[in-house]
């Protein structure tokens, strides 16, 4: 389950890489893979015409998660610690440059910027940079369908969503948002989605279903894993952070012979530790996976499919990061 641009290994993606990097950076010259310490070796070091220098990280799979942004940010500045140490404190400092593959939102190349990365490059600023080179998937978005019609109905969506105020009042609109949203970029090949569906005893009433008969990718392997056979979303439009009973509202509407064992809660923000504390004794007693996607996440699952990319990929995502994290 390859959630990376074709069959393109990191290595011959590094050096068309390099090669854009010249003129996008104005580099003089470029060192690959120097080695700082004993185990720290960035990508590439540039070296400016303006007298510069910059740390550049290479990443063939986009970080699409917050968890993965603070890593990428954290190894950036481990590498330039090193390099100031070895070559001592320049005026000014070494830039930190992340280079990734696919598209990134507006917000999370803010929310680099925010962590202390200079510069952010992403496929599309790569593409129009050296149009020439073999870059992964150069019209992928078009394989997809992805036209400008639908590039512009997703920006309507994200726009329709900063409309949307946080708070009880526009609870359904919310709701009514986040469906419009990921029926848009998950169906297919998730099933069109089930709004407001109550169970047999009418106990409990599920805002959004997306029945999963996908046949590959992601969802089936979700579905093969994790019993993802429909996935359950909670949408919480709350002004601060969701918490403890929110992860065990959506628990309570997953189970083995019904849904299946895998939710999505939606929210504005994030969840606090009750909330993250929850959903790991919910994996770890009763099986079930549970994993929240913020604002930010939705805005990223939207801009891959703008791209032509899988917005699957920020699901599979939250789950590694999940998982790992134990």
């Amino acid at each position: 389950m390859d959630d990376g641009p074709r069959d393109m290994r990191g290595r011959e993606f590094e050096l068309l890489v390099e090669t854009a990097l010249f003129s996008i950076l104005d580099i003089e010259s470029v060192e690959r893979e120097p080695r700082l310490r004993a185990d720290v070796r960035p990508d590439l070091v540039a070296h400016l015409r303006n007298g510069r220098t910059a740390i550049i990280e290479v990443k063939l799979v986009t970080p699409a998660t917050s968890v993965r942004l603070d890593q990428a940010a954290d190894t950036l500045r481990h590498y330039r610690e090193a390099y100031v140490g070895v070559f001592g404190m320049s005026d000014p400092a070494p830039q930190l440059v992340l280079v990734v593959s696919g598209v990134l939102a507006p917000e999370r190349i803010s929310d680099l910027l925010e962590l202390g990365v200079d510069i952010v490059i992403d496929g599309p600023a790569l593409r129009q940079a050296a149009p020439e080179l073999p870059w992964p998937d150069p019209v992928a978005g078009k394989r997809r369908g992805t036209t400008d019609a639908v590039v512009f109905r997703n920006a309507q969506l994200i726009e329709k969503l900063r409309q949307v105020a946080p708070g009880r009042a526009d609870w359904p609109a919310h709701q009514r948002t986040v469906q419009d949203i990921l029926a848009a970029v998950l169906s297919p090949p998730l099933a069109l989605p089930l709004s407001e569906h109550p169970n047999r005893s009418r106990v409990n009433r599920r805002d959004i279903i997306f029945p999963n008969y996908a046949d590959h990718g992601v969802w089936k392997f979700l579905r093969d894993h994790y019993q993802a056979h429909y996935v359950v979303v909670d949408t919480k439009n709350y002004v601060g952070s969701i918490k403890k009973n929110d992860i065990l509202q959506t628990a309570n509407y997953l189970n083995a012979h019904g849904a299946g064992l895998f939710g999505i809660i939606t929210c504005r923000n994030s969840g606090d530790r009750s909330a993250d504390v929850t959903r790991r004794e919910q994996w770890i007693v009763h099986r079930k996976l549970i994993i929240v996607l913020n604002d930010d996440d939705l805005k990223q699952m939207v801009s891959f499919a703008s791209d032509g990319s899988d917005p699957a990929i920020v699901v599979r995502q939250k789950v590694e990061d999940f998982r790992l994290g134990f």
